[in-house]
């Protein structure tokens, strides 16, 4: 098995298991990025989400065990849209350290997009087994995305 750490609709349940058989291990932090939408994907009508490195900020996420990355990277267009690279976070629950795979944007618009309501809800929905700072840090970035339209 392998680790999945995952920041966007992914974290949702229902959506995760429409393209892999994933186990969750728990949430997790990824320190010095930050949450994003810097491309635009037609299949979900707006900005899509990315993590960027950030000095001081942090994404949390779910962490996963998955097979492999075959579907995963079908997904998500890797490696042409999202490039699947290695990070470190720290589980929630235990503070263990994991080096997990996780998905970055390729080719980053220069100015960040507005997901749509729908996306913005399965995130937000993904986002519940999240601590509550990041829960309302995270309807916050929704909130100022949205502004963008």
């Amino acid at each position: 098995m392998h680790y999945y750490f995952a920041f966007g609709s992914c974290m949702h349940q229902a959506d995760i298991a429409r393209t892999v058989e994933a186990e969750t291990i728990g949430p997790a932090v990824l320190d010095g990025y930050r949450l994003a939408f810097t491309k635009y994907a037609a299949s979900r009508e707006g900005g899509v989400a990315d993590i960027v490195e950030a000095s001081g900020d942090f994404v949390e996420g779910m962490v996963f065990a998955v097979p492999d990355f075959i579907e995963l990277d079908k997904r998500e267009g890797a490696p042409n849209l999202y490039v699947r690279t290695a990070v470190n976070v720290s589980l929630l629950a235990t503070d263990e350290e994991l080096t997990a795979a996780t998905y970055m944007i390729k080719d980053k618009e220069p100015v960040e997009l507005a997901p749509s309501a729908y996306y913005a809800g399965l995130i937000t929905e993904g986002a519940e087994q999240l601590s509550s700072t990041y829960q309302t840090k995270l309807q916050s970035i929704l909130q100022q995305s949205r502004k963008r339209l």
